[in-house]
């Protein structure tokens, strides 16, 4: 933004948006050339590789009941669906709110240009990338998600609550970062729980209907952290409003039902008794 400004009479921030938005466009392109739909027609795994894939696939999809018609009605009425799409939606006032207002939040910490604060708004969604890996790991390793996705949530909440209570701009900026840290390590566990529900069609409404509840949630978060923003001047209250949706967040995903449906069991022990 500050040394591309006025190259080929195109502003700073024109020439930022070009330059973030070309990278995925090729690997946009890329991923349609390398990705296949089924694990089958995958060049790049070893048979065995394949078989094993396509046939723990079909075993999934046998014991969600993947193969089962299962009305929209139905899917909309379980309540895990409704319990995973407030907790994501509650997630996303956070995640949006926060990093969309960051570079505002890190420029009222001090005196600092615009390249500083591009570098310093860097740091928090990069330790998110190392915190996916670690966070996502542990959950694979004990094979839980309700807790992780707590754990993450809450320890979100706690740093970003610190960091608008803070004695200092360090002490304010390092807790950001810890947020960055643990904020986007929730999503993959989020959506691994969300599409271990139901498979097939069944499974895709699951997750669109999830989906489409939540994205309220990322309306809603940078709208009121502007809203109050602009009402009290600075951003301590707008960051404790973050906070206290991540707590709901973390509430919810504690005390969340994941367990099959009624319905899901039916099916698991029809196929169980199948000879």
């Amino acid at each position: 933004m500050t040394y591309a400004n006025g190259i080929w009479g195109l502003a700073g921030w024109q020439w930022m948006f070009i330059l973030e938005g070309v990278p995925a466009m090729l690997l946009g392109l890329v991923t349609l050339r390398i990705m296949t739909e089924r694990p089958a027609d995958a060049d790049w795994l070893s048979s065995e590789e394949k078989n094993w894939l396509e046939s723990t696939l079909a075993a999934e999809r046998a014991a969600l009941g993947g193969n089962r018609h299962f009305p929209l009605l139905r899917v909309a009425s379980d309540i895990r669906v409704w319990s995973l799409a407030c907790l994501f939606g509650c997630a996303l006032v956070g995640i949006y709110g926060l990093f969309l207002w960051l570079p505002q939040i890190v420029k009222s910490l001090g005196e600092l240009s615009n390249i500083e604060v591009g570098f310093l708004s860097a740091a928090p969604p990069l330790l998110g990338v190392l915190g996916t890996f670690i966070i996502s790991r542990s959950s694979d390793r004990t094979g839980d998600r309700k807790k992780h996705l707590a754990f993450v949530y809450g320890m979100s909440a706690l740093a970003i609550a610190g960091s608008a209570y803070a004695p200092s701009p360090a002490i304010a900026y390092a807790l950001l970062c810890v947020t960055g840290l643990f904020i986007y390590a929730g999503n993959p566990l989020f959506w691994s729980l969300a599409s271990s529900f139901r498979t097939g069609a069944a499974g895709a409404a699951t997750i669109a209907l999830i989906n489409t509840i939540a994205q309220f949630g990322g309306l809603v978060g940078p709208w009121s952290i502007g809203i109050v923003r602009n009402a009290t001047g600075n951003f301590k209250l707008a960051l404790l409003t973050i906070a206290a949706f991540l707590v709901v967040a973390t509430i919810i995903a504690l005390v969340m039902r994941v367990t099959p449906a009624d319905d899901e069991d039916a099916s698991l022990a029809a196929g169980n008794a199948a000879p």
